[in-house]
């Protein structure tokens, strides 16, 4: 649970965008703690993460 922030925060950095899920969350790959993740993150106009889910 403690390593989510820190896997948005290096999704959302770092990571490629690779595909949309839905309308406007953005699906990014991204390296964490050695593996590949695939994390879909949906981020408000003001810059707040309204969602996030595994993707």
């Amino acid at each position: 649970m403690e390593d989510i922030p820190a896997l948005l925060k290096k999704a959302l950095t770092e990571g490629t965008l690779i595909d949309t899920q839905g309308r406007t969350r953005l699906v990014y790959e991204v390296v964490f703690n050695g593996k590949s993740q695939l994390v879909a993150i949906d981020v408000s106009s003001n810059g707040f993460v309204i969602g996030a889910n595994p993707a």
